[in-house]
């Protein structure tokens, strides 16, 4: 079970600046030390946008878990008081991290997967959602990564139809700069996190084999439009 969450610092010790990505790991220090992985709970963190994680067997133990961990003496929101800091609560999603299957009792199917419920905290609701955006990926609660998948090709696509615009015969874009542009701008934003998502094939499993296919033929057209082939 995973709460994603965002931070709002006040005026007075709002942090700002080109090191502010620095000074916000020490900030958010006390925040994400205090949680114990052999406790089953976690915390990470990169500057205000925040994830907290727990690891147990139910959904409502998750519940549970995220709630103290969130209310308990020097937890999420005590350190909020301290540090002059409120948490954004209409922003906060709390989403189930799992593939379990629960017996369907009024529908069709025999199964289904396990029933997510929302929290409570400080009298606010926080929804339960299916995927959810953090730090650029796409997380499903499933964790079979497909919608980033389908959002990396997307933007793989795109870049790839402003090659060409700009890379024409006669008034385009050299060859030498075309590469530098996809070395150093489409590459990035297609495999973006693809450590996380993009599973090679081996004896086991399939892998990702499809989605690895159609990055192959978007690299194709890339070398089609700087070659001028």
């Amino acid at each position: 079970m995973a709460l994603s969450q965002s931070q709002s610092c006040c005026e007075e010790a709002s942090i700002r600046g080109a090191h502010s990505g620095i000074l916000f790991q020490f900030y958010n220090a006390d925040l994400i030390d205090r949680y114990n992985p052999k406790a089953s709970e976690s915390a990470v963190a990169f500057v205000d946008d925040m994830l907290m994680l727990a690891h147990v067997s139910t959904m409502t133990e998750a519940n549970n878990k995220l709630i103290d961990m969130m209310e308990c003496p020097g937890g999420g929101l005590d350190w909020s008081h301290t540090h002059h800091c409120n948490f954004t609560m209409d922003e906060f999603r709390v989403m189930g991290l799992t593939r379990k299957q629960e017996p369907d009792q009024g529908g069709r199917a025999c199964t289904r997967l396990v029933q997510r419920l929302p929290i409570f905290l400080s009298r606010a609701e926080i929804p339960v959602v299916y995927m959810h955006k953090f730090l650029g990926v796409l997380i499903d609660q499933e964790l079979w990564w497909k919608e980033q998948v389908n959002y990396a090709l997307q933007k793989g696509m795109k870049c790839v139809t402003q090659y060409c615009r700009l890379a024409k015969l006669s008034k385009g874009v050299s060859a030498k700069y075309m590469r530098c542009f996809y070395v150093s701008i489409a590459l990035p934003k297609m495999l973006y996190a693809a450590n996380l998502f993009l599973i090679p094939q081996n004896r086991h499993t399939r892998g990702m084999k499809g989605f690895i296919n159609k990055l192959v033929c978007i690299q194709k057209q890339a070398c089609l439009h700087i070659t001028g082939s």
